[in-house]
């Protein structure tokens, strides 16, 4: 039966800082719909035309929680089909309003909506037709963060959820408890997107976003998703919940780690978990107490399987480490014993639940000892550490995850969400594992140049991490490092084989007596991108698309003013790369970020942008 046709008004999500952002919402909006949307500065005067809308959906309504300064919404005519693509799909929409004029009965279309899809759409007739407003699913999950976060327990979140859907319904309007949780913040760390402290890592609605839209570009029935920089597997975890399998590729174990428990977590039953929480947490208690005094002589071994009655073998820190002047013999002391307790924690975890538990500890690790790297191109980095101790993080992790997972498991079952599964692989970018299946949609976001010069070393930041959980010892995780893209400390690179702007870049870091140290680096990572772009092309399926994210541009400056002394077009540079390795360069895309670190002197003054390049293996 023919679909009757629709007027929809999207309502933007109140904490959409950027206009930029707004771009990438109606990029997303017109993929999957394939419609062409217009732009709605004030979404007041839709609900002028149909009052009937004003009061439906109580603070889901067109009227309540907008944008507070710039656009406000889209709207676009099509056929009643697409509200469940909307529903399942979009990712910068609070909520889905729509005008229906009909003569036939449409309301018991929205009633086997409620039945697929969840109790997400209310609709009720006016004179002329039917109006109707519908909750995105992921306008549920972000929010789920702000729920979570505001729950003692499993039982208070799945009622604090339900009263949150209880809202849709105006008549519900006036007893909400929950309408808080629409102030305008952001949300980033639903569901297990925390479940790791990990810089710079993917923008979860970045990711959802350009998952849409390659799906969409891309005529297949059956989409692939690959990360060949996996990281802590954001992309990997908005495909799945997009119904989309997945692939994901990392060289760093402890990222394959946290990628696996990032996407698996959600099968962990909260009860299996909540049964585990006293005992883990009395044993991390019980063996910090007990741990003995530090025996940096004693060589370390990966004895992390089985329980044993015995004291946990001690770890050796690099010399690297242990020269900070923070690291005094009583920190030193302090931060043996933790990994101690938390070690003994891993070996006695249900199996069932062992790596997810591992992934705590390592989080813990490294929210207790900091580094931020200078930027010098010599490894010299500030360290700080928490307040809190390791144990105290990791159980406070363990409990919060009790009601993270009570969130998943009440909006899995209400919303009907099928997660799709998730592969991930120990590899290399630039030279990727054999692979079941050739992916036709790659999304993925590479070290961007700095990482080349020194900025920062993502394998050094984790190394209490790497070697506390057997990954490494202290000579192999300084091997990690000079493996990565770009390293500081690779093999010496010449500029033969260099484009002419990359060749420019070189020379340019080589007559700079101070920067002459990032010169090899940076011919490598042109390099190592040069490989990571041939492998995407060998590996996509004809006709598939690439999506990378990159710094739009890097500036090195005069030290002594804040004058721009070099400016290296980035993404311009990593295009000329893909071209060359044989995808074809259809876009370019700016997207501006919110700068969150106001005290990097001298770029704090600057607007930072990442650039999106869309790519596609037209062989």
């Amino acid at each position: 039966m023919t679909q009757p046709q629709a007027t929809y008004y999207l309502k933007l999500r109140n904490n959409i800082e950027l206009e930029d952002d707004v771009r990438l919402a109606k990029l997303e909006l017109e993929a999957v719909t394939h419609c062409q949307a217009e732009d709605i500065k004030d979404l007041s005067s839709v609900t002028q035309a149909y009052p009937s809308l004003a009061n439906l959906g109580g603070p889901w309504s067109l009227l309540e929680h907008r944008r507070g300064v710039g656009q406000q919404g889209f709207c676009f005519s099509g056929s009643l089909s697409l509200l469940p693509v909307l529903i399942r799909r979009l990712s910068f929409i609070q909520s889905i309003s729509g005008v229906i004029h009909a003569t036939c009965d449409v309301l018991a279309h929205f009633q086997a909506l409620q039945n697929d899809h969840g109790p997400v759409v209310r609709a009720a007739s006016f004179e002329n037709g039917v109006v109707f407003v519908a909750i995105p699913h992921y306008a549920l999950l972000e929010l789920s963060e702000h729920i979570v976060s505001g729950s003692r327990s499993s039982k208070e979140v799945q009622d604090n959820l339900k009263g949150l859907l209880g809202s849709l319904n105006s008549t519900y309007a006036a007893e909400d408890t929950t309408a808080s949780i629409f102030a305008p913040r952001q949300c980033t760390s639903h569901l297990s997107h925390d479940i790791h402290y990990y810089k710079a890592k993917f923008f979860p609605r970045l990711a959802r976003c350009l998952i849409n839209v390659g799906v969409e570009n891309v005529p297949s029935r059956d989409h692939v998703v690959l990360d060949g920089f996996a990281g802590s597997g954001t992309a990997l975890l908005e495909a799945s919940l997009l119904g989309l399998p997945s692939i994901g590729v990392d060289i760093d174990p402890l990222s394959v780690l946290i990628s696996e428990a990032k996407t698996g977590v959600l099968g962990l039953a909260s009860s299996a978990l909540a049964n585990e929480v006293p005992r883990l947490r009395e044993l991390a208690q019980r063996s910090w107490v007990g741990q003995p005094s530090f025996n940096w002589d004693m060589p370390w071994t990966n004895s992390l399987q089985a329980p044993t009655n015995e004291s946990p073998e001690r770890l050796v820190l690099p010399p690297w480490l242990l020269k900070n002047r923070n690291m005094t013999p009583e920190m030193v002391e302090t931060i043996s014993r933790e990994v101690g307790a938390l070690r003994e924690v891993i070996a006695q975890s249900d199996p069932a639940i062992r790596p997810f538990v591992r992934v705590l500890v390592s989080d813990a690790l490294s929210k207790r000892l900091r580094m931020r790297f200078m930027g010098t191109g010599v490894g010299r980095f500030a360290l700080t550490f928490s307040a809190r101790t390791a144990i105290q993080v990791f159980v406070r992790a363990l409990e919060r995850y009790v009601i993270v997972l009570a969130s998943w498991e009440y909006l899995r079952d209400t919303l009907r969400l099928q997660p799709a599964s998730t592969e991930v692989l120990e590899g290399d970018a630039r030279s990727l594992p054999c692979l079941h299946r050739s992916p036709d949609v790659i999304v993925t976001s590479p070290p961007y140049l700095p990482s080349s010069s020194g900025r920062e070393s993502y394998a050094q930041a984790r190394v209490l991490s790497l070697i506390a959980l057997g990954f490494r010892d202290k000579a192999s995780v300084d091997n990690l490092v000079g493996e990565s893209v770009g390293a500081m400390n690779g093999g010496a690179e010449s500029s033969r084989g260099l484009t002419a702007r990359e060749a420019g870049v070189v020379e340019f870091l080589r007559g700079d007596e101070l920067r002459s140290i990032k010169a090899e680096p940076t011919a490598r990572y042109f390099l190592d991108m040069r490989k990571a772009f041939a492998e995407m092309r060998r590996v996509l399926a004809p006709n598939g698309v690439a999506m990378v994210i990159s710094g739009k541009q890097n500036t090195f400056y005069r030290f002594s003013t804040r004058e721009p002394l070099f400016v290296v077009p980035a993404a311009e540079v990593l295009a000329e790369e893909a071209q060359f390795s044989g995808l074809k360069v259809e876009e370019l895309r700016d997207v501006k970020l919110v700068k969150s670190n106001m005290n990097a002197r001298p770029r704090s003054l600057d607007d930072y942008y990442e650039t999106i390049l869309f790519l596609r293996n037209v062989g």
